[in-house]
């Protein structure tokens, strides 16, 4: 084996191992309690989905939009991609721009990407 292709594959296998230890990241963080102060009360609405990285949460909006289930599916099942739940606080790191409806959020400090139609950005209640 030559040395280019020994590096392409080397190459390719800590890539994998990259975005494996960023979602492993991600999940384990649902299990410490959260110490961040969320601002402006911006809450998940529950039922959209989140993704780990931009790309991720493009290649699902366009399998949701040609209806391949099994494409959805297989991003849901490799944690690439949760299904939100309904009240889960965030703090905004990127908005969207004019021209897409992409949100960067940051949970327990992770980030993932969303749309705007996930975020409930209502005013909280002050009791």
């Amino acid at each position: 084996m030559d040395l280019t292709n020994y590096l392409k594959k080397y190459s390719a296998k800590i890539s994998k191992i990259k975005d494996r230890i960023q979602i492993l990241s991600f999940f384990a963080t649902l299990l410490l309690p959260s110490i961040e102060v969320e601002a402006f009360g911006i809450v998940t609405k529950g039922g959209h989905f989140a993704c780990l990285k931009k790309e991720w949460l493009i290649d699902m909006l366009r399998f949701k939009e040609s209806k391949r289930a099994s494409d959805f599916q297989s991003y849901l099942k490799s944690k690439k991609c949760i299904i939100l739940r309904k009240g889960i606080k965030v703090v905004i790191s990127e908005f969207p721009s004019i021209m897409d409806n992409t949100v960067g959020l940051i949970y327990r400090r992770t980030r993932a990407w969303t749309t705007v139609e996930a975020l409930d950005f209502s005013e909280p209640d002050h009791e």
